[in-house]
């Protein structure tokens, strides 16, 4: 399990400073855009962590739980991505 927590953490890093350099250059040239790619930068991220933990759970997890964990994080994932579409609306 190790691989996919270092795997984990390296995505999560390199996507939250690639959202951090984007939302500096679009800020100066235009405000809307740059809170559009800080939400969405962040949202993108939220998501990737829950689904990277949801799979080493479900790595672990016995064949009668799989099934009901996808689901619930599959649904908490769409629930983060409805609330930054709000937000940005």
């Amino acid at each position: 399990m190790e691989p996919l927590r270092r795997f984990r953490l390296m995505t999560v890093r390199l996507a939250l400073l690639l959202t951090a350099v984007a939302t500096a250059v679009a800020y100066p040239l235009n405000v809307t855009a740059a809170k559009g790619i800080l939400a969405g930068g962040i949202g993108g991220v939220l998501a990737f962590w829950v689904v990277a933990l949801r799979v080493e759970k479900l790595a672990l997890a016995g064949d009668g739980r799989v099934k009901s964990i996808g689901v619930r994080w599959t649904l908490f994932r769409l629930a983060v991505y409805a609330l930054v579409l709000g937000w940005a609306c």
